[in-house]
């Protein structure tokens, strides 16, 4: 039976609190990462991956970029290689995520794909329409919800109505950056208004093109009391 893990969101950055441990949502990242080297979910082990030391360090500079709003150090994430397994659900009233697909009525949904790039997993959301670019077409964006903010590809965002300039913590490569926002409407199955910053990172710009997207999403353009991810259909639900 699927259990009930505490939800816990600062700020922008999304939580799981498992056996009192703290681990970071991050759909972004093909492995997950323990500082135990092992976890149990829902009465199955699942073991740390071999990318410790890099993990390990990046997740130690998020604990002090928000040891002030934590009352506990993060023990790692919880990466793709868990998620893809049985599907991820989020409830923000009852304050709990499963590692489950729950079945939700609603019209809002995106389609998905599992792209597999040297061995490793990502979401990718393909032909989404982008509203508010000077060229408008069909775009790849990947699903990260380890990213505290939506990051699109700086020549997409060309005469895009302009939101505000901010700085923000990029949890996988370990450092802040800082870069203009804008608005824009996008359209697959359903519609979703999202603020994107424009990349201007070469080191981002370079994980983009392995990835073969035009940018990145994160949970928190997906305004939602419940978000489901099915891994069945390969639907991405909430409302």
């Amino acid at each position: 039976m699927n259990q009930k893990y505490e939800f816990v969101t600062v700020e922008t950055l999304k939580f799981v609190k498992i056996d009192k441990d703290l681990f970071l949502i991050d759909t972004g990242s093909p492995y997950s990462f323990f500082k135990k080297n092992e976890i149990e979910i829902d009465g199955v082990i699942y073991k740390s991956s071999g990318f410790n030391e890099i993990i390990k360090d990046r997740m130690e500079k998020l604990s002090q970029i928000a040891k002030d709003k934590l009352n506990d150090d993060i023990s790692g994430l919880i990466g793709l290689d868990v998620i893809l397994k049985n599907g991820l659900t989020i409830r923000i009233k009852e304050g709990y995520v499963s590692f489950s697909f729950e079945a939700i009525e609603t019209n809002s949904c995106f389609d998905y794909t599992v792209k597999t790039i040297k061995e490793q997993n990502y979401i990718i959301f393909n032909d989404i329409d982008v509203l508010g670019m000077i060229k408008e077409g069909s775009h790849p964006f990947i699903l990260d919800t380890g990213a505290c903010v939506s990051i699109f590809r700086q020549n997409i965002c060309t005469h895009a109505q302009y939101a505000y300039r901010r700085e923000y913590y990029y949890p996988s490569l370990g450092r802040t950056l800082s870069g203009d926002f804008m608005f824009f409407t996008l359209t697959q199955k359903s519609q979703l208004k999202v603020v994107a910053g424009a990349n201007m990172d070469n080191d981002l710009k370079n994980q983009f093109d392995f990835l073969g997207v035009d940018g990145e999403l994160c949970f928190n353009d997906f305004e939602y009391d419940i978000l489901s991810i099915d891994i069945k259909n390969k639907q991405i639900l909430w409302k």
